[in-house]
């Protein structure tokens, strides 16, 4: 059974490479099974296969990094970042519109239906039904 919901895992370690090095060696040498090194070590098999495969496609120094997200906040860094440049973009549109308001015209319609309308060629009734 495993640990009680909402608890630490106190049982976490962390493994030097010298250490992982030093179970990997007893195995590749044939000293001892890939089970029985894990079993002596109170790891589960699996880690031990993950060390083995890391070690043997990628090599000693590999074994050194620590698995897991090295950068937790960057996700919602992103996803902020993402929802800043639309405020950014929406306000460079809003923008836009009052620069022509200025200048006394408006566009109507979108993409290739875009027109240029000088404002006193538009009431307001029917700039509203455009924009819909």
């Amino acid at each position: 059974m495993g640990r009680p919901k909402g608890t630490k895992n106190k049982t976490h370690r962390i493994w030097s490479k010298e250490k992982k090095m030093r179970a990997i060696n007893l195995v590749v040498s044939g000293q001892q099974s890939q089970t029985s090194v894990a079993r002596s070590l109170k790891i589960s098999s699996g880690m031990m296969t993950n060390w083995m495969k890391t070690y043997q496609e990628e090599g000693e120094e590999t074994l050194a990094r620590r698995p897991g997200n090295h950068h937790p906040g960057l996700k919602a860094m992103k996803e902020k970042a993402s929802a800043e440049k639309l405020k950014e973009i929406e306000i460079l549109e809003l923008r836009i519109e009052n620069e022509r308001l200025k200048k006394g015209y408006m566009v109507k319609g979108r993409g290739k239906n875009k027109e240029f309308v000088t404002s006193k060629d538009v009431n307001s009734k029917s700039l509203k039904d455009s924009k819909k």
